[in-house]
Order: C-alpha cells, then structure tokens, then sequence
C-alpha cells in the first residue's frame, strides 16, 4: 500500500469514527430531550390539574347565592323535602311575587354552569361534589318538575341539562354507596 492510500483509509476511518461519534452523540441528545418532554408533560398534566383544583375552590367559594338560596327555601321548603314540588305551587308563588321566579332561574343557572364546568374538566368534581353536592341534588330533584315544564314550554330538551344529569349520577353514586355499605363490601 502508497502512502496516499494509507493516509486515504486512515482519512475514512476517522470519517467513520466521527459519523459514529456524530450519531451516538445524536441519540443521547435525542434521549436527553424526550426525558425533558416527559418532565415537561408530566408537569403541564400537573400544573392542569391544580388549576381545575383552584377554579372549582374557586367557583365553590364564590357561591354567592347562598342568600338566594336561603330565600328560595323560605318561599319553596326545599331543603328539607325530598319530593319535588308541584309546578302549581311553584308558579303560584311566581305570581304571588315574580322576584321569586328570577331567583329561582339564577339559582338554576349558576348550578347548570359548576355542572357543565364539572362535565367538561374545567372545574374538579371532587370539590365542587364535596362542596355542593347535596345541596344541587335536593334543588334539583325539588324543582325537576319545574325544570320538565320548562323544557316543555320553551321547546328545549336540554334546559338545564347538564345540571339534572349530574345530580342523577350523585344519587346513583350515593346509592352504590350506600348498598355496598350495607352489604358490607366496602
């Protein structure tokens, strides 16, 4: 072998060995950044769920309508019945004193909107669920026939929708509970 061919091969095998230094040190890079995107989801998934945490303490803590709430059951006795009332009675006291009628939508309002905030991952069931739950289940079972007339009357199936369909699946929760508490399963 001439020299020119030595230096040539010698030449190829230093640009062999520093593709192969180039793709090793690629692949570590690579590694590396996957790593970093891991942390970095793993830490959005994180930040998220705090953030849901905070917005439902949140909407929970600025629950406003407690007073309307109060007013509400003075006028209706919801809190402590669980039968619903009789849409006679409730449009009876709406003429007696429209005020009670526009309390009753905001009312209505403000919990279909925790529902449909809970529905779609905006606030955490949990807390809202912890917060609230009874008293959404026993409102709107107290004014679901109130609720079906208004469907009904204005021709829209999913008034309020988001709200009774919630405090159906906390009663059948609290039913699964409650039969596996009594079977001793839990």
């Amino acid at each position: 072998m001439t020299k020119i061919e030595v230096y040539s091969l010698a030449i190829s095998a230093f640009g062999v060995l520093t593709i192969w230094i180039g793709f090793i040190f690629a692949f570590s890079q690579i590694r590396a950044a996957v790593r970093q995107v891991t942390v970095m989801v793993e830490t959005h998934r994180e930040n998220h769920e705090l953030q849901r945490r905070l917005a439902a303490q949140s909407a929970v803590n600025n629950y406003g309508f407690s007073n309307i709430s109060a007013e509400l059951h003075n006028t209706f006795g919801y809190i402590k019945s669980n039968l619903p009332i009789p849409t006679e009675e409730i449009n009876k006291k709406f003429s007696e004193n429209d005020e009670h009628r526009v309390k009753l939508i905001m009312l209505l309002r403000h919990y279909e909107s925790l529902a449909r905030g809970i529905n779609h991952g905006v606030y955490d069931e949990e807390i809202v669920k912890a917060a609230l739950r009874r008293t959404m289940i026993r409102f709107a079972r107290s004014f679901s026939l109130y609720i079906e007339e208004s469907r009904t009357i204005l021709s829209n199936p999913t008034l309020w929708i988001e709200l009774t369909s919630l405090s159906e699946k906390w009663v059948a929760e609290d039913k699964k509970f409650q039969t596996r508490a009594n079977t001793g399963d839990l």
